[in-house]
């Protein structure tokens, strides 16, 4: 029995000794640009002012990127302002923002994220960004962030360089 299991262990050694054909494969299209980080790698904000700064400054950044024509550039602000956006919830509580803003603010905070995910995305497949829809759409969220009292939003409050026609759509339930 023993010399069996020795005989199988061989066999199936010399078995697996020999060498696979090597397959070719396409090289990888790499983005320079875009580097992979964590929360270690942000400066992050010390307060929930500071962090809605911080987004406005992301916000231009990503736009300038895009109007220059060098999208790949707007991958690291892109990256920054998720971990940011994440963090705004405990930059408010921990800045004492009152509890009856903080839907408010997680719901504007999720807008921003998606709106952003869609333009990360589109400049990872190497399509246009389309950040002339989307642009108007994170500035009214990026409002709505800095002016958390209960109060319609007004396209008129913003500034006018980075602001074109805002659709401002009606939520069903909300009045």
């Amino acid at each position: 029995m023993r010399r069996f299991r020795y005989a199988l262990l061989l066999l199936s050694m010399a078995a697996g000794c020999h060498r696979a054909p090597v397959q070719e494969t396409a090289p990888i299209a790499i983005d320079a640009e875009d580097v992979p980080i964590t929360a270690a790698d942000v400066d992050m904000p010390k307060t929930y002012a500071a962090g809605v700064e911080r987004i406005r400054n992301y916000r231009d950044q990503i736009g300038d990127a895009i109007s220059a024509g060098t999208p790949g550039k707007a991958h690291r602000p892109l990256d920054e302002l998720g971990f940011v956006l994440e963090a705004l919830p405990y930059l408010a509580r921990d800045s004492g923002v009152p509890r009856r803003h903080w839907e408010n603010l997680v719901l504007a905070a999720e807008d921003i994220s998606e709106l952003a995910g869609d333009v990360h995305a589109a400049i990872d497949n190497h399509r246009s960004p389309d950040y002339e829809r989307v642009g108007p759409l994170i500035d009214e969220a990026i409002w709505r962030l800095a002016n958390l009292e209960e109060k319609p939003f007004d396209p008129r409050a913003l500034s006018a360089s980075r602001v074109g026609s805002i659709p401002i759509q009606k939520v069903p339930g909300k009045e």
